[in-house]
């Protein structure tokens, strides 16, 4: 699946605006008028998030295990007596 972060800055920034109208909303009419932007807020920003931790996801599964150098850097210190 191709990354497409038009679409997650999209998402992003309709959850931004949705929450400034919703707290336009609560300061001006009320939280029962503002319950339907807060909810929409909730379901972009998590949609955005599931988005975001899949494809970090993928990325971390493309590149495989951890670099060796950093493996044997850690491995190393460990390793060493304190005197």
């Amino acid at each position: 699946m191709k990354n497409n972060k038009t679409l997650d800055t999209a998402l992003l920034s309709l959850s931004a605006g949705c929450l400034v109208i919703s707290i336009y909303e609560i300061i001006s009419r009320g939280l029962a008028y503002a319950y339907i932007w807060l909810m929409l807020t909730l379901v972009l920003w998590l949609w955005y998030s599931m988005r975001r931790r899949r494809s970090q996801e993928q990325e971390q599964a493309g590149s495989g295990s951890p670099k060796q150098g950093q493996q044997r850097s850690g491995a190393s210190k460990s390793k060493r007596k304190r005197t």
